[in-house]
């Protein structure tokens, strides 16, 4: 039975460790968006049926939103389903495909380092001065700009990851082989 393996080479243990990381960001981003729809569904009930909103519904789904766009990221990007444009890409000679892979990975991670390097820092500012978000319920605006910062931080990571790889010629992560295996030609 051919699993679609088979051209992966062992996993190694960084990338055991990394796609433990993405898929543990996954769930909680799969768990914050239960708890939004949740959110809403009661919010929305709440509100038609006895009159009464739940309170802070609107700025906890906010939240929850960071969570669930910036802690599912690093795992589209490691089973490669972001939307590529591929129309120029793919008529290139094989050598400058590479150079243009390797010029989109640093351009990813400059572009997440950066919005890891800014959520860290206007995390840590919120929380020490105790910003919050004015309402029927002072909402802390920490939380998710601590959950831009980590999920972004994990982002970093994969494109580190990929990008090293990629310039190693290696494809050692279980995920991207198979999605790579997937992908149409």
């Amino acid at each position: 039975m051919n699993d679609g393996l088979s051209t992966a080479a062992p996993e190694s243990q960084v990338a055991r460790v990394l796609r433990h990381v993405r898929r543990s960001a996954a769930i909680a981003a799969g768990f914050a968006m239960l708890l939004m729809m949740l959110a809403g569904a009661l919010d929305v009930i709440g509100t038609n049926v006895f009159a009464k909103p739940v309170p802070a519904a609107f700025e906890f789904m906010a939240t929850a939103m960071v969570v669930v766009i910036f802690f599912s990221v690093a795992l589209a990007q490691a089973q490669r389903v972001h939307i590529r444009v591929a129309i120029l890409t793919d008529r290139l000679p094989r050598w400058l495909q590479w150079v243009a892979d390797v010029f989109q990975y640093l351009c990813n991670l400059t572009f997440f380092a950066l919005i890891a390097w800014f959520g860290w820092k206007s995390g840590l500012r919120s929380f020490e001065v105790g910003e919050y978000v004015s309402g029927s319920v002072n909402w802390p605006t920490f939380p998710a700009r601590f959950a831009l910062a980590i999920g972004a931080s994990v982002m970093v990571l994969q494109c580190l990851y990929d990008l090293i790889g990629h310039m190693l010629g290696r494809r050692d992560a279980a995920e991207t082989a198979r999605a790579i295996d997937r992908a149409p030609r």
